[in-house]
């Protein structure tokens, strides 16, 4: 998309939802960290709980962080540095490489997640079922509330 937000002349807002998007998942994480400790990455902690360490988060977090650096170089050098003359769609070219390698990653690891859960890793507990029915929307009682209005 990248190219063709430099060919519309959108480049600037693609720089603000990116920096809006990595803010909005830094200050979540944060939140949840803090919240609920080593259970942000509870789907990795399903796959293998005996191996799930600190270490192990460390190296999501630089992995996440690589990606997001390849993203800015692209960024910059596409903005910046002109291609060849003989090679015009050189940044175009590495960012669809860069973007497949992503979603070949994404796709194997979610997966890897889908294929391995069992049955028990769905079950919640009446602690966590009263958490998540306070953070979403109660529909059954925006439905009521309308029947008596009506």
């Amino acid at each position: 998309m990248l190219p063709l937000f430099i060919k519309d002349g959108l480049i600037l807002p693609f720089i603000t939802t990116s920096v809006l998007f990595n803010l909005i998942v830094y200050v979540y994480y944060h939140s949840k960290k803090l919240e609920s400790g080593d259970r942000f990455w509870l789907c990795l902690t399903q796959l293998a709980p005996q191996k799930f360490s600190k270490f192990n988060e460390k190296i999501f977090k630089l992995l996440y962080f690589m990606s997001l650096s390849g993203m800015l170089v692209l960024t910059v050098c596409s903005l910046a540095i002109r291609p060849p003359q003989n090679l015009p769609d050189l940044w175009t070219l590495l960012i669809c490489v860069y973007s497949f390698v992503h979603f070949i990653f994404f796709l194997c690891l979610f997966n890897l997640i889908q294929l391995t859960l069992k049955n028990n890793d769905l079950i919640i507990t009446e602690k966590e079922a009263e958490k998540s029915h306070r953070l979403f929307f109660n529909f059954e009682s925006i439905l009521t509330e309308k029947k008596k209005i009506l």
